[in-house]
């Protein structure tokens, strides 16, 4: 691979370590901030659990569009304009989704973001092998995952106190800011002049429709399943056969292509695609988990929402603490395997010790198994990326780099649409077991409401508004016992996958 043009004086290169730093950490920092506030923004303009997977499958398949044609927009763009334009793009699709008001808008809104935030986290590691020197680049990645998990650690505490004294709408307005100052970095500090990549792929639409057309029908099967399944299996089957079928093709185009924009030849290696199955597993643990927490906390344990976002960022904090650590101890495990085991069976702890939590627990209860969350953030991930890339060339590197990427906003979008529509059908199936207790023919039922009528009569209430009064009580005491139970559910479920994940990690012989 060859390097870049001198871009700067000496004395700058760890200004610019930080700034490829921070222009990852932006789409970091706002996908934390999206991901903890998902419920407020769902009702903020009141989306269904369908549609609000539209809006996160929006971003994901923008990003992953942009991520093919890395490459091609960087050589024929530029690396200052590539990225200063993708950023102040980033920032105006923050911008619009904030003054959102219903699924359409929010789902177009994050389409245009995830157009500039697809190509911030690959060009910017790329550009640590493009800009510095074997000796350089573990400084630069040094500076590069501390500027990613020190703003990613703020933003759940950020989030929670926008929404808090706020509004949900400052979640995004909140990253416009950081991006802009990104921006300017890039547009004064990065090379203008780019030598051409191999493998930078022709400017051929159909291909990139067809992988566009493929994400989204999956997206929209796994979206509707649960309607769709029984009522309309037809309709579901052709989502899926559409979705199958055009990636199939793609993928079959694109390894046959000359100068293919999604690059797979000569990426066979053992290693590297067990690294790349690491990181699916851990991207989707992650964002699962994430996804879950704030619903958990806040709703379902009855946390106050900023408090809940200081909880979250305590989990971020200790990762950080962690990340640490590691880059100043790493060298004394020479085997990286039982750490990564560490950080899943740290995961599975943390979810079973949230899934029998019972309600009205003092927050210090929250402390081990968020110190656990944070240990899986870090334990995992970490020896996977040290380990993925080792055994291919230099000029494999940014196709590899490129490929993970692609898989880390799929499984992102995958794990959150997972989650949001399990957390749907859980608390369908609680409230139809409840129901039946909650009817006129139960005298148990009955008993309740009379009891309440009678205290709300007591208080000075006329016999009908203290009914309604009664049966509002009722049905909140019912919504809140099925929300947590869902979440129960739902956190056993992350544990098993949690286990099962040990034992892929156990049994593989590739990444040790």
């Amino acid at each position: 691979m060859k390097r870049l043009a001198p871009y700067c004086a000496p004395r700058d290169k760890r200004w610019v370590m930080a700034l490829l730093g921070l222009t990852t950490a932006v789409e970091f920092f706002e996908n934390s901030l999206f991901v903890f506030s998902s419920s407020h923004i769902q009702g903020g303009v009141d989306a269904g659990p369908q549609e609000f997977v539209l809006a996160v499958a929006a971003y994901a398949c923008a990003s992953m569009l942009v991520i093919m044609k890395q490459a091609w927009l960087a050589h024929r763009l530029g690396y200052r304009n590539f990225l200063g334009a993708a950023l102040a793009l980033f920032a105006l699709g923050a911008l619009a989704s904030g003054f959102c008001n219903t699924p359409d808008q929010l789902i177009l809104c994050r389409g245009i973001q995830g157009l500039g935030g697809g190509a911030l986290f690959t060009s910017s590691r790329i550009l640590i092998n493009l800009m510095f020197s074997p000796k350089e680049r573990g400084t630069a990645v040094r500076y590069f995952m501390i500027a990613i998990f020190s703003v990613s650690a703020l933003a759940p505490a950020l989030a929670g106190t926008w929404i808090e004294n706020y509004s949900w709408r400052w979640v995004f307005w909140g990253v416009v800011p950081l991006a802009a100052v990104a921006s300017l970095g890039c547009w004064l500090w990065l090379p203008v002049v780019v030598p051409k990549q191999q493998h930078g792929g022709e400017f051929t639409p159909l291909p990139l429709i067809a992988f566009g057309v493929g994400v989204i029908s999956l997206q929209l099967a796994l979206s509707e399943a649960r309607f769709d399944f029984f009522a309309y299996p037809l309709h579901f089957a052709l989502f899926v056969l559409l979705g199958v079928a055009t990636l199939s093709w793609f993928t079959w185009h694109q390894y046959r292509h000359p100068s293919p924009v999604f690059v797979l030849r000569g990426l066979n290696n053992q290693v590297y695609l067990t690294g790349l199955g690491l990181y699916f597993i851990h991207y989707f643990l992650a964002n699962f988990s994430n996804y879950l927490f704030p619903i958990y906390a806040e709703r379902a344990q009855g946390v106050p929402v900023e408090t809940a976002g200081w909880l979250n960022t305590f989990a971020s904090v200790v990762s950080f603490l962690v990340i640490l650590a590691y880059l100043r101890w790493a060298s004394r495990f020479k085997q990286k395997k039982p750490l990564m085991l560490t950080g899943v069976f740290a995961l599975a702890a943390c979810s079973l010790a949230f899934s029998f939590m019972p309600p009205g627990m003092p927050l210090s209860a929250f402390f081990l198994p968020l110190i656990a969350k944070g240990l899986f953030g870090v334990l995992l991930v970490i020896p996977v990326a040290g380990l993925t890339y080792r055994e291919l060339k230099a000029e494999q590197f940014a196709h590899g780099y490129r490929n993970k990427n692609l898989l880390r906003q799929w499984s992102g979008s995958l794990a959150q649409a997972v989650a949001a529509i399990m957390m749907q059908n859980r608390q369908a199936a609680v409230y139809d077991y409840y129901s039946g207790f909650a009817n006129e023919f139960n005298p148990a039922f009955n008993h309740m409401i009379a009891t309440l009528k009678a205290v709300f009569m007591h208080e000075g209430m006329p016999a009908d508004e203290a009914t309604r009064a009664a049966l509002a009580q009722v049905a909140g005491v019912v919504d809140h016992q099925v929300l947590l139970i869902a979440c129960n559910d739902l956190y056993r479920v992350l544990a098993l996958l949690a286990v099962v994940s040990a034992g892929i990690i156990f049994a593989q012989r590739k990444l040790q």
